[in-house]
């Protein structure tokens, strides 16, 4: 079985060497392609990330954008699986519930705002 999971992006300095090696012009154009994937994504639909998405030379980096995307933009709404394999938009009652739980837990974590 695929495990993708050590290739997630641990902070934005892991784009970088992608950035130096396309330039970034051509890195940020990737990017764009990347996000209209995700943003023609319903709620409830997921995708596998396998050679008919994304080719194996460019997976490592189409994960960490993935990854980015979360991070920056939407991570109310989407998610992976634990694998890397399967990335994933919460369907509407999902997000209502992380939503909730977020909010329970936050209320009763005094140091939830320490940052």
């Amino acid at each position: 079985m695929t495990d993708n999971s050590h290739l997630r992006m641990h902070n934005h300095e892991d784009l970088r060497p992608f950035m130096q090696k396309m330039g970034n012009k051509e890195f940020f154009q990737y990017c764009e392609k990347v996000f209209s994937i995700i943003e023609k994504l319903q709620p409830g639909q997921s995708f596998e990330i396998n050679n008919k998405i994304v080719k194996d030379e460019n997976r490592e980096m189409f994960i960490k954008i993935l990854h980015c995307f979360i991070i920056d933009f939407n991570f109310k709404k989407y998610t992976f699986n634990n694998t890397y394999t399967i990335f994933r938009r919460y369907g509407k009652e999902e997000s209502l519930q992380l939503e909730s739980a977020r909010r329970i837990n936050k209320a009763g974590d005094p140091k939830a705002d320490a940052g």
